[in-house]
């Protein structure tokens, strides 16, 4: 029988979980439970690492749709709000491209969609640094 501080040491691999055949009784069961609590943490932050790692890339994915509990949920509903305001801004890059390209450059872009520094990037009143005015 494996002495229960090895269950302690640091020896962490990504996917490395205990394995409960090794044990029997109360430490199959701290095995079998710390293995439960293991995947109940690390799913949610994979899934949470994947879309920050594919948003930092331009590829928007989907809302995430599967529930969580506490903190977790927290964090997706975050994500799901960041996806709409990224899509929310290629939306509106899209729309002022397309009307630059047919002449209306009177085309403004909705700044109300969107707060913070998002906001900025659809004013067109917005005086440079330098002072001067562009437009």
């Amino acid at each position: 029988m494996p002495k229960p501080e090895c269950l302690l040491k640091p020896r962490w691999k990504e996917g490395f979980r205990g394995n409960v055949d090794k044990f029997s009784g109360d430490y199959a069961k701290l095995v079998k439970g710390f293995n439960d609590t293991l995947d109940a943490v690390i799913g949610p932050l994979n899934v949470s690492a994947d879309y920050v790692d594919r948003i930092s890339k331009g590829n928007i994915p989907e809302k995430i749709s599967r529930e969580y509990k506490g903190d977790f949920n927290k964090i997706k509903d975050n994500l799901n709000r960041c996806i709409e305001v990224v899509n929310g801004l290629v939306a509106e890059a899209g729309m002022l491209t397309k009307a630059a390209v047919e002449g209306r450059l009177g085309t403004r872009g909705n700044v109300g969609n969107f707060t913070g520094d998002y906001a900025k990037i659809g004013r067109s009143d917005r005086t440079p640094e330098c002072g001067c005015r562009l437009c």
